[in-house]
């Protein structure tokens, strides 16, 4: 059985053409490649959007898609993922961004390290 640890990663997609696609997969595989997995992986689009149509009927494996039907600049995104997430953590992943592979893993080990530290940045 899969240890918790308390963290969702939350990735606003507004779009996904010809050049963001690539970028979006990349991203997804990151996660995907973890050696300490999140216990949840929330993409946040549009409500109703080409985006969420294309995401709901064939998810990445291991993400859920919530479609957000307020506000869906930047910041509303991530709010609304960071209100739907239900752990202690979250981390928010930019279309354009990818973790490393032990990004996870050195989180619990820092976290449990440091546990005065309310936010690790890498």
């Amino acid at each position: 059985m899969k240890e918790k640890n308390e963290i969702t990663v939350i990735l606003p997609v507004h779009e996904l053409n010809d050049s963001t696609r690539p970028l979006f997969n990349n991203a997804v595989k990151s996660v995907a490649d973890q050696q300490v997995q999140p216990d949840a992986f929330l993409i946040v689009v549009p409500k109703g959007s080409d985006v969420a149509k294309e995401l709901k009927a064939t998810p990445p494996t291991g993400a859920k898609v919530i479609e957000n039907d307020g506000k869906t600049d930047y910041a509303s995104q991530v709010n609304f993922g960071v209100e739907n997430a239900n752990t202690e953590w979250v981390s928010i992943l930019e279309l354009d961004d990818e973790y490393s592979k032990i990004w996870f893993r050195k989180v619990v080990e820092y976290r449990n390290a440091f546990d005065n530290v309310d936010i690790f940045l890498p």
